[in-house]
């Protein structure tokens, strides 16, 4: 995939995976605009007129935001490692609010169901400790569900995936979300230390 399309695919996935709870949380979209700033799409794009538009079009579209991503990351044509640099910034982003709910597993299954990458290699590559390596992490980490817990297996099928889409959209209402302010609560300046 081109490296433009794919840095922006990357960014609306960790957007969906922000959004899908029904909530925007400050730490979710510093990691965010960290990502942004590690892009290409910078010299292009400004990164708040870019979650803005995102935040017109869920807030015009509702769950059909979320539908489209789906059907979006169904057809691109990526790579393992590719694969995985989206599992990793959609699960940063559900950890760094400190709080999984349940929609936000079921629609990592969703999104996870895209994907070619194996279970296995998954599991290989990122623990929950390594999502987060700063030291509050450490302190609520037993309270948070672990990467298998996203993995586990259910019994997929084809009719499995559409009754857990089925599922989250008619229990998920999207509210109206404020548009995006500049803002930087510090919060990765923390994770560096």
């Amino acid at each position: 995939m081109e490296t433009q399309d794919f840095e922006k695919l990357l960014i609306k996935s960790a957007f969906s995976c922000m959004v899908c709870d029904g909530e925007i949380d400050n730490n979710e979209m510093d990691l965010i605009k960290s990502l942004f700033r590690a892009s290409s799409l910078q010299a292009t794009t400004n990164i708040d007129d870019l979650l803005n538009q995102f935040i017109g079009e869920i807030n015009s579209q509702g769950n059909d935001f979320l539908r489209i991503f789906l059907k979006e990351l169904r057809i691109a044509v990526l790579t393992e490692e590719e694969e995985l640099k989206l599992i990793d910034f959609c699960l940063k982003t559900i950890y760094s609010d400190f709080e999984v709910k349940y929609n936000e597993i079921k629609f990592f299954k969703i999104i996870r169901s895209k994907l070619k990458v194996s279970n296995e290699t998954i599991l290989e590559k990122f623990s929950t400790k390594d999502i987060f390596l700063e030291k509050s992490f450490e302190i609520i980490k037993e309270k948070l569900p672990s990467i298998e817990q996203f993995l586990e297996e259910d019994i997929i099928t084809e009719k499995y995936i559409d009754r857990l889409k089925d599922d989250f959209f008619s229990n998920t209402a999207l509210p109206q979300f404020e548009t995006i302010k500049t803002f930087d609560n510090g919060f990765l300046d923390s994770v560096k230390e």
